[in-house]
């Protein structure tokens, strides 16, 4: 794994409880996808797949989680969807936050 990375920041709104996570992995790096649930003590780990691309379902747990904090290999691109509801799945990326790297 490249010893660099980035971490991005997603503002969870009232509307949008439940996100995909595309990671985009070109470069076939291994290293890991940390998600840390803001307002809580609560946080995951994914191991990243060498695939070119894995998707990863996130939800908020309560409305004391504000944001979302989402660390990985700066080799690695990252793709934001809303899940507007269970039914829908959003194909137009979100706008996401580099707040380091």
């Amino acid at each position: 794994m490249s010893s660099k990375t980035k971490v991005f920041k997603y503002v969870w709104t009232e509307e949008i409880w439940a996100i995909h996570l595309e990671v985009r992995n070109a470069a076939g790096v291994k290293g890991t996808l940390f998600l840390d649930y803001a307002g809580s003590d609560y946080d995951e780990e994914y191991p990243i797949s060498t695939d070119v691309s894995m998707r990863y379902n996130v939800c908020r747990h309560s409305k004391k989680n504000t944001h979302l904090l989402i660390k990985l290999p700066s080799d690695c691109e990252l793709l934001l969807f809303e899940n507007l509801d269970r039914a829908f799945y959003t194909t137009d990326p979100s706008t996401l936050e580099l707040v380091e790297g």
